[in-house]
């Protein structure tokens, strides 16, 4: 009985502890955002047409 009741005890003050660290957890906000815009002309060698060309847009973002 005197066994768990210590190691009710200790868990106990573990969880005072920590539990005031979670509630900073909360508020911290990160990430990011990366826009990427290519273009390619002329890919196939020739002037006269604008057949091969591509123009493109990606855009990723992430939270945590």
């Amino acid at each position: 009985m005197k066994k768990f009741f210590i190691l009710m005890l200790a868990s106990a003050l573990v969880l005072a502890i920590t539990l005031p660290a979670t509630a900073e957890v909360e508020h911290i906000f990160g990430g990011y955002w990366r826009v990427r815009v290519f273009t390619q002309q002329r890919f196939s060698g020739e002037d006269t047409t604008e057949a091969q060309d591509v123009t493109r847009t990606d855009t990723r973002s992430r939270l945590y």
